[in-house]
């Protein structure tokens, strides 16, 4: 019996999106527990597991990796197709909404700002704008 038969489309599309989401997940659990966000300063992460307990949860993380890598092949599941440039292109839209949301105008919903903090924060605003549409150049 083909692959394909086994479920429809829609379960198909349906599971191929649990998949992604469990490999996902687990790249975030792996990515926290090496301690490779060590670069960021809004989320700190504060270190709780022994190396010992680390690596059974490496084992478990492994396991379930090779399971959805088995049922997304059994299943004929279908990739999600990103390309770079499209990731790339959707951040920066993204980012750039959020920061035009957050000059010091915008801040005034949330109470008035002096006309030195309205400065300081614009500044840093037209910095991260000025950037963030440099990134939008690579189409």
């Amino acid at each position: 019996m083909d692959n394909k038969k086994i479920l429809s489309e829609n379960h198909r599309r349906s599971l191929s999106v649990t998949a992604k989401f469990i490999e996902e997940g687990l790249d975030e659990v792996e990515s926290v527990l090496k301690n490779s966000s060590n670069h960021k300063v809004t989320n700190l992460v504060e270190r709780s597991y022994d190396n010992e307990t680390k690596e059974k949860i490496y084992a478990i993380i492994k396991d379930i990796q090779e399971v959805n890598k088995e049922m997304f092949s059994a299943l004929s599941l279908t990739p999600q197709i990103s390309y770079e440039s499209r990731v790339v292109q959707s951040q920066a839209v993204y980012l750039w909404s959020i920061l035009v949301d957050s000059t010091s105008k915008k801040l005034s919903r949330y109470g008035d700002l002096t006309s030195e903090q309205s400065k300081l924060v614009d500044g840093y605003i037209q910095k991260l704008l000025f950037l963030v549409d440099k990134l939008k150049e690579f189409n």
